[in-house]
């Protein structure tokens, strides 16, 4: 086992998962909510596919840590073995976000982990067997807004002019509480006023101040 190094930018990875949390609350404003992407205090985003991949993201000034629920079992020591390649400081942050009960009291328990490097996220095993152990999750979130713009029409069913929104909404959000603070227009593109989920896709983005609105 060893550290592969991967293209991935973790401040790209945070911008892709303030991404995908907009356009899953433009959805349940459509369609009603599935899954799960969202943020929660004190600095975590929570992804979940409902067919058995969930992945929690910690941020910090400092870097990123994941780790993955899925579907492969994971013996303790092979998870071990994976957190004593990260540094010190990205150990400690790993094992903080491993022992959550989202991802530990729930079976198989968690099966890999990913975090920061400097700017570059890090993967105890190689991508592939990465995305095999629940990493398969964060499919659109790692994806470049260029790349992701067919894929998210395609997953998602939402007019163009919301996932442009999406992106340019990403690119301003900040690592703090709120993430980002939005417009009156802004937030009813996102979720139109008389739309069939309106106030359910208003608490999934107002509930846990993640976001604001400029009033």
């Amino acid at each position: 086992m060893k550290v592969v190094r991967t293209p991935l930018r973790w401040r790209a990875l945070f911008e892709g998962a303030v991404r995908e949390s907009l356009v899953s609350t433009a959805s349940a404003a459509r369609f009603g909510a599935e899954g799960t992407r969202a943020w929660e205090r004190p600095f975590h985003y929570v992804a979940d596919d409902g067919t058995g991949n969930l992945a929690v993201l910690e941020f910090s000034v400092e870097g990123a840590t994941c780790a993955f629920n899925g579907k492969l079992f994971v013996p303790a020591q092979r998870l071990e073995e994976m957190l004593a390649l990260a540094s010190p400081e990205r150990r400690d942050s790993l094992r903080s976000v491993c022992a959550l009960p989202l991802l530990s009291g729930t079976p198989p328990g968690v099966t890999t982990v990913w975090w920061s490097d400097g700017s570059d996220i890090c993967v105890p095993i190689d991508w592939e067997d990465s995305l095999e152990h629940g990493a398969e999750v964060l499919w659109l979130e790692v994806m470049a807004a260029e790349p992701w713009l067919p894929e998210a029409a395609r997953m998602w069913d939402l007019p163009e002019d919301v996932l442009s929104l999406a992106i340019a909404l990403s690119r301003r959000a900040r690592l703090g509480f709120p993430l980002l603070t939005l417009s009156r227009e802004e937030v009813r593109l996102l979720i139109p006023t008389g739309s069939s989920h309106e106030s359910e896709a208003s608490e999934l983005l107002l509930s846990e101040g993640a976001f604001e609105v400029v009033e």
